[in-house]
């Protein structure tokens, strides 16, 4: 019987022992998943920030295009009204022409 008292505190530290390394290990492990928590956190904010940006471009890109548009329309005008000034500056030189003869 007082064998087995003597081997408890023995088998007590090696349990101890076990324990400590578990708790150990598992600290690592906690250390790890914060670290890797915090890593996806940066990762989306990051992307959010993506996302954000992203949106601001779509934007910028659309109101080029209907500036774009805009000054299509503004040189199809300026085309036409080249064009009657050209007929006009025609007819005017045959008018000349005509007179002259």
């Amino acid at each position: 019987h007082s064998a087995h008292v003597c081997t408890s505190p023995m088998v007590g530290s090696g349990v101890m022992d076990q324990w400590k390394g578990t708790a150990e290990a598992l600290q690592e492990k906690e250390e790890e998943n914060t670290a890797l928590r915090l890593r996806l956190e940066l990762q989306q904010e990051d992307c959010t920030e993506q996302k954000a940006l992203a949106k601001v471009y779509k934007q910028q890109l659309q109101e080029a295009k209907t500036e774009n548009s805009a000054l299509q329309l503004l040189v199809n005008k300026s085309n036409e009204q080249l064009q009657v000034l050209q007929d006009r500056l025609r007819q005017a030189e045959a008018d000349i022409a005509e007179k002259d003869r």
